[in-house]
């Protein structure tokens, strides 16, 4: 019994002196995060993350020029503005935005879709220099600050607006809604809170459009009725169709609706460029060329015997057969005038002709001119044409000889 107890002391010393180092070295490894160390031994610092505060937009409102913009904006229930209007950007940690400064005369511009709108700005601490940021010269700006910037409409931010225009669905919409947001020029916009709507950007009433519109069918409708009732468009009462007149027609016509269509929608009045006036003296400069030649011929001779037989026959031929010349100054006023209409539509402003263009249009109407004199010497010997009357039983029977 008592060698029993004898091994079961041994057995309980050995496996004390096997466990109590064991468990020291668990307590030691346990204290050296919590307890600073000892011996020249490192101390381990547990790091808490900084979290860079970056600028956001965080709120946009519009600072209304009138009581009516208002109730537009509660028509539309979103954010809405007008050109001339006021938009407030909030912004959150000013003092990072700041910082960010590219030059010493940077200044905050507006940003729709992630694009600078260049002009449409606001010179935010200007005055305040790189070397000033870098020495820690900043103001006290608190955690936001504002930022106004007005939606300026001039020539010299045409092509912001311009931007504005091709955000419409149709050639007739009058806004554009755009993520809109803010930054230094040059550089990129600033991210937007995730709560922020777009904002809707109008540029025009919708009942001035249709009602210059309406004015412009109404000037239409009064040239058509004057070409068709009268001879103003003939080169003599009950003589051919003109093309020079027709050419001058065309042209004032366009440009009168492209003046109407750009002044309504851009509210720019001197959308009328050098190269516009060029085609349009080109036009003026042909009619009377045309009208000059004509004159001087019939003094010496007679006049002809050209005579209608209908609007682009005679527009397009000498009275004998269809000309050369004619077609080509005719196709191209018309590819012209096509490119007129388009640009203007998309662009909102009237096109500048290149160079070239213009002298083209020029030559056109120098060969039509060139060809005009020979045109008379061949009508004064040729047949009169006949206008070919519409074959039915009764004329049959009528034109029948007899027998």
């Amino acid at each position: 019994m008592k060698k029993h107890i004898q091994y079961l002391a041994f057995t309980l010393i050995w496996l004390a002196s096997l466990f109590i180092p064991l468990f020291s070295i668990a307590q030691k490894t346990q204290d050296t995060s919590v307890k600073p160390a000892t011996n020249n031994q490192p101390v381990i610092v547990a790091l808490t993350p900084v979290v860079a505060k970056i600028p956001h937009v965080i709120k946009i409102q519009t600072v209304y020029a009138s009581e009516e913009e208002q109730q537009n904006e509660k028509m539309y229930r979103r954010t809405t503005a007008f050109p001339g209007n006021t938009l407030r950007f909030t912004i959150s940690n000013p003092d990072a935005f700041l910082r960010a400064k590219p030059t010493d005369r940077a200044r905050v511009v507006i940003y729709a879709n992630g694009v600078e709108l260049n002009g449409i700005c606001n010179s935010w601490y200007r005055n305040l220099t790189r070397v000033d940021i870098n020495n820690g010269q900043l103001p006290a700006l608190g955690s936001t600050a504002s930022i106004d910037i007005t939606l300026s409409r001039n020539d010299t931010t045409q092509a912001a607006w311009n931007f504005f225009y091709s955000g419409g669905r149709h050639f007739w919409s009058n806004y554009a809604d755009i993520d809109a947001s803010i930054g230094w020029e040059g550089m990129s916009a600033l991210e937007r809170d995730s709560s922020l709507r777009a904002i809707r950007i109008v540029y025009y009433q919708q009942w001035i459009f249709w009602g210059w519109l309406g004015l412009y069918a109404i000037i239409l409708i009064f040239f058509l009725q004057i070409a068709r009732k009268s001879d103003a468009l003939k080169e003599r009462p009950d003589g051919p169709y003109s093309l020079s007149y027709t050419q001058l027609l065309f042209w004032t016509g366009l440009i009168i609706g492209g003046f109407i269509y750009t002044m309504v929608l851009t509210d720019v009045t001197n959308s009328l460029n050098t190269s516009i006036l060029l085609i349009l003296g080109i036009s003026i400069g042909t009619t009377g060329s045309a009208s000059a030649i004509d004159t001087a011929f019939n003094q010496k001779k007679p006049p002809t015997d050209k005579r209608s037989v209908s609007f682009f026959y005679d527009i397009l031929s000498d009275g004998n057969s269809y000309s050369i010349p004619r077609i080509q100054t005719f196709a191209w006023n018309l590819v012209l005038g096509l490119y007129f209409i388009v640009y203007t539509i998309v662009h909102k402003t009237m096109p500048l002709f290149s160079d070239t263009l213009l002298f083209l249009a020029g030559f056109s109407s120098v060969s039509y001119l060139g060809a005009k004199l020979p045109e008379n010497i061949n009508a004064k010997n040729m047949t009169p044409v006949r206008t070919v009357k519409p074959i039915n039983k009764k004329n049959t029977d009528a034109d029948e000889p007899e027998k």
